[in-house]
Parts: C-alpha cells; sequence; structure tokens
C-alpha cells in the first residue's frame, strides 16, 4: 500500500495526465481542501514539492494516528511570539494594521502619511528599500537624489552621512548632493 498524505491548506488541484504525454490533461481536475487526501495517482515529484512546501503531510494508515486538520489562518490566528519575555503571541491582523513594526527596510505603508522606515535595510535588501531609508528622516537625502543613483552609490553616501554624523558632523540638511550616475 502507498503512502498516504492529506493536504494542510486549501484548495490544492490536481489534474490527471495522459501517460503517453505528460503535458496533455485527462478528465476534470481534482480539488483537495484542508484535511483530505492527495489522489493517490499524484505524480511523486509533485508529491514531493508539496511536502516540502508544508503543503500536504504524511498520514498513517491508522485514523487515531491521522493529524487534525490545521485551523484556517485569519486575522486574529496566533502567528509568532512577539519578543522572548511577551505574553500574547502577535497575529495576522497586528502585523497588517500596522501595529507591530515590519522588518529593517520594509516600508509600511499607510495611505494617509509618508513611507514610515522600520530600520537600515541590510546591503542586499532592494533599491527601493534604500531610497525609503535615505529619504528617511534618518538620513534626510532627497528623494529624487536617492532615487537618481544606482544602489551601490547610494548605500555609500548613506553609509557616508552616518559616519559624518557618528564623528559629531552633520545634519540632514549638510548631506552634500551628489551628481547622478548614468
Amino acid at each position: 500500500m502507498a503512502q498516504r498524505y492529506a493536504a494542510r491548506i486549501s484548495p490544492l488541484s490536481f489534474q490527471r495526465t495522459d501517460p503517453a504525454n505528460p503535458t496533455v490533461p485527462v478528465g476534470e481536475p481534482v480539488l483537495v481542501t484542508q484535511g483530505e487526501d492527495v489522489p493517490d495517482w499524484a505524480p511523486s515529484s509533485v508529491v514531493n514539492a508539496l511536502v516540502a512546501a508544508g503543503a500536504i503531510v504524511a498520514v498513517a494508515d491508522r485514523p487515531e494516528l491521522v493529524p487534525d486538520p490545521l485551523p484556517p489562518v485569519g486575522p486574529d490566528t496566533p502567528v509568532i511570539p512577539a519578543s522572548p519575555v511577551a505574553t500574547a503571541p502577535l497575529t495576522v491582523g497586528d502585523i497588517a494594521n500596522g501595529t507591530v513594526p515590519a522588518p529593517a527596510g520594509e516600508v509600511v505603508t499607510d495611505p494617509a502619511a509618508e513611507p514610515v522606515v522600520s530600520g537600515k535595510p541590510k546591503e542586499r535588501d532592494s533599491k527601493e528599500a534604500w531610497e525609503n531609508y535615505a529619504a528617511s528622516s534618518a538620513i534626510g537625502m532627497p528623494r529624487e537624489q536617492a532615487e537618481s543613483m544606482r544602489k551601490a552609490d547610494l548605500i555609500t553616501e548613506v553609509e557616508r552621512i552616518e559616519a559624518e554624523r557618528a564623528t559629531g558632523g552633520g545634519s540632514p540638511s549638510s548631506t552634500t548632493p551628489l551628481t547622478p550616475t548614468p
């Protein structure tokens, strides 16, 4: 008997294909909802990918060992603890409504305000994250200047401004604009 798998997320769609030509669908797709068994004819490559992604799980042949289906994720579903000393977990809703700051360099969108930057981005973060940080009150660079620079030049300029401030010189208004690099 083959290993059984159950869906952890809903819905998943499976489609039989022609054995002679696996790109040609045969019959109607089968929708599997959370907790239901994955069809035993699903290709092993698809099953392995879904297991690796956490979308399906192997289940036992004995019903008492079959895991309970996961509850649906909603705005009040606990996600992660707020901090090591927190008493209440964060929820998806806390992150969505801005109660909790976004990761460093990520913009928290508020239609009534300028983008709020939650911290200095990492070097691997997007140019947009660096532009937002440079144009924030932390650095004070004009947005047009930040947007006109290459990412590497922008990072260098931001670090120069931070170093200048750390040694006691410079304020957001004392930054020297660079000429854009084509």
